[in-house]
């Protein structure tokens, strides 16, 4: 039950995700299928071009030259099984095209949030999707840079407090010069800019509950 609600939220409604990178394949495979069938149809008329054929329809009988009745029958009476055959290599097509463009479009919003800084979630594919294990390594680099950043997170804030903590305002500065206490000023003000770039960053909370 788990498993088909899974399912159906992956499931995807839209077949033209990515319609620059689909129409352009799938005008190739029909192109390919249109030239390939004129290719055999030149072939084959090449290598009878010197024979006679007899064609029967209701009409009646035709004899002619095999090349102009095997024509005649392709783009002729046979018009409508090269309409059903186009549309299902354009369908073919469009299903084949979609395993990749989904996977693709999920790519680009995946790298897009770890851009920006947001690492939270993972991407997940259908079954049949095409890129599994490219989904596989950028959820394990999401979840490496997560724990990573999380763990400077964490350095910087105790830094931050130490450094703090020896500031002449907290009563830290007695020990030290006037040059040290403006070093640990400068310091804590740099530890300070890096802290809040830290945590600007959007963590796995499975891994930072503080995230």
């Amino acid at each position: 039950m788990k498993k088909s609600g899974q399912q159906r939220r992956n499931r995807r409604r839209n077949y033209f995700i990515k319609k620059e990178f689909q129409g352009k394949y799938i005008f190739t495979y029909f192109l390919f299928m249109i030239v390939g069938t004129l290719f055999f149809a030149l072939l084959l008329a090449m290598l009878s071009v010197d024979s006679m054929s007899i064609a029967y329809d209701e009409y009646g009988l035709h004899i002619d030259k095999t090349p102009f009745l095997l024509f005649s029958k392709i783009f002729g009476i046979h018009w409508l099984l090269m309409v059903v055959a186009s549309l299902i290599v354009i369908a073919a097509s469009m299903i084949l095209t979609h395993r990749v463009a989904g996977p693709m479009h999920r790519f680009e919003l995946s790298l897009d949030k770890m851009i920006g800084g947001d690492f939270q979630s993972s991407i997940r594919l259908r079954g049949k999707d095409e890129g599994q294990e490219i989904a596989a390594r950028l959820n394990d680099l999401s979840t490496m840079l997560s724990g990573r950043i999380g763990r400077c997170r964490d350095l910087a804030d105790r830094l931050d407090t130490r450094l703090h903590d020896l500031l002449p305002e907290r009563g830290g500065a007695e020990t030290h010069s006037a040059d040290e206490a403006g070093a640990l000023a400068e310091a804590a003000r740099l530890s300070g800019e890096v802290r809040e770039i830290l945590h600007q960053f959007k963590l796995k909370p499975d891994l930072h509950p503080d995230a």
